[in-house]
């Protein structure tokens, strides 16, 4: 599963270093982006919707707590990361997930990171759970010659049509084939939660990353996967991301 951050601190040489170390220790935390003052951090947020911040506290002459305010998540994971010990209690008082100090230690950075992989994995499926019909039967079926296969409609990232029939992405890297053409498959998936946004692709809208604004665009995807968008779908699709 990859989880999506972004680090926030004044010095952009700090946001590269822990880059850096997420990249060599934490592989699976995918940085959609850095900011180094309070203004564009919380632009940077809204826009990209992470799963988790690090965050500096002292941020010019604001702090981190102001964007923790702003922002008044309860899902957000935040990895406070600073030279001052001082804040240690009122950063608790936001429940943040962990405090760590620098320079940072690679064992504490792990912790941290993996404490945070944890809660967003439950509350993934406290999600699942408290999803109306998904407790009734509310999955896609695919035939596979003698068996059935029930797939949870959150489960799936993108579909997309591979001559007549479907390939179906899911959590956990898995690729299953259906023998429906992607039209059929369209009319069984819940409207709101899936969108076609290209011929040839469906994607689930809780499993965008982010939008590439790049030629005609695209949409980056939960597995990393990115989706390409069709002219005559570029403004729906810019619309329900609020862009």
């Amino acid at each position: 599963m990859i989880f999506t951050a972004v680090i926030i601190d004044d010095d952009q040489i700090n946001n590269n270093v822990l880059s850096d170390l997420l990249k060599n220790y934490c592989p699976d935390i995918q940085i959609l982006g850095c900011a180094t003052n309070v203004d564009e951090g919380i632009r940077t947020m809204v826009k990209l919707k992470p799963q988790i911040l690090f965050l500096d506290i002292q941020i010019h002459n604001k702090t981190g707590f102001d964007i923790i305010k702003v922002l008044d998540d309860p899902a957000l994971q935040i990895i406070l990361i600073t030279a001052y010990e001082k804040y240690a209690i009122q950063a608790f008082k936001f429940a943040v997930a962990d405090y760590l100090l620098k320079p940072i230690a690679i064992e504490e950075l792990i912790t941290a990171c993996n404490r945070c992989k944890n809660r967003i994995v439950q509350i993934i499926e406290a999600e699942k759970k408290s999803l109306p019909g998904l407790n009734s039967g509310e999955f896609l079926t695919v035939r596979h010659r003698n068996e059935v296969e029930m797939i949870q409609f959150i489960d799936i990232i993108h579909l997309e049509s591979t001559g007549g029939y479907t390939e179906i992405t899911v959590t956990k890297n898995r690729k299953v084939f259906s023998s429906r053409s992607l039209k059929e498959t369209e009319t069984l998936l819940p409207k709101g939660m899936f969108i076609r946004v290209h011929n040839s692709h469906i994607v689930n809208t809780r499993q965008i990353v982010r939008y590439l604004s790049a030629k005609a665009g695209a949409l980056e995807m939960s597995d990393g996967t990115q989706i390409p968008i069709s002219p005559i779908k570029k403004k729906i699709v810019l619309e329900l991301l609020n862009i």
